[in-house]
């Protein structure tokens, strides 16, 4: 119904198109495909049981592509492969060529990746390009470069950007500044980061007591204790670009132990 659309079916059944240009490039051959809307899979030849409603969503999209939903307007528009994603909001993902198993809902959604594989993206002004990434927030950035597709990145707040190079590492950041933004860079293996709740304060707090206001971290629990790391100090002498401040319980000698240079 409209025009321009499906007009060039070949052997697909169950398909239906609705608006303008829609399903209409390609001698289509694959079953259970729904466009409605302007511009939607305007390329598609064999892929099945894709969706897509709204304006320009995946106008590439060609060959046995199957099993994608897009809602909403200008998404995936650079995408010519890939299947098992969900795209919807505006502006979302509009510059990988492959895109597989990712999830992106919200609002100018973005990759630097040309592939990009069991990415999710949930919030505004995010930036994913390291693969299996999970970013949920607010302005958030992981892996600004093509390089930093191998990462595993995760992030849950607002103004972070992750980035580096090391072998093998991830970065897991968890909090949020509302004034500016912080900069995660990756280490080697796996990192967990948890920023401070407020500009002002910056505090992290464990447990549901309220916080000391001059303490940068405060643990609460009446049953559990906070415990140190535990060195021998075989351990401790082999660590290297230690700066003041730094504590751990030496098990070699049943003592705590900190760090004062000079």
């Amino acid at each position: 119904i409209g025009s321009t659309v499906a007009r060039n079916l070949s052997s697909a059944s169950n398909t239906v198109a609705l608006g303008l240009n829609c399903l209409d490039n390609g001698v289509l051959t694959g079953n259970n495909n729904v466009a409605l809307g302007q511009g939607n899979l305007r390329a598609l030849t064999s892929g099945a049981q894709n969706v897509a409603a709204g304006l320009n969503l995946a106008p590439a999209l060609v060959g046995a592509q199957d099993n994608n939903t897009y809602l909403g307007a200008t998404i995936a528009t650079a995408q010519t492969a890939g299947s098992d994603n969900v795209l919807a909001g505006p502006t979302v993902l509009v510059g990988p060529a492959t895109l597989n198993t990712c999830v992106a809902l919200g609002t100018n959604l973005s990759s630097a990746a040309a592939a990009l594989t069991d990415a999710t993206l949930i919030g505004r002004n995010i930036v994913g390009t390291s693969n299996s990434c999970v970013l949920v927030g607010n302005s958030l950035t992981a892996g600004a470069n093509t390089g930093d597709a191998s990462f595993h990145d995760c992030a849950l707040g607002d103004n972070v950007t992750i980035s580096g190079n090391a072998t093998n590492g991830c970065a897991y950041v968890f909090g949020v500044d509302e004034a500016a933004v912080t900069a995660v860079t990756r280490q080697a293996s796996q990192n967990l980061f948890i920023l401070p709740g407020h500009s002002t304060h910056n505090d992290v707090r464990v447990g549901l007591a309220n916080t000391v206001p001059l303490g940068c971290i405060d643990c609460r629990n009446a049953t559990r204790p906070f415990i140190l790391p535990l060195l021998t100090t075989a351990q401790r002498n082999a660590l290297v670009g230690v700066v003041d401040g730094m504590m751990i319980y030496n098990t070699t000698t049943g003592k705590i132990q900190g760090y004062q240079s000079g």
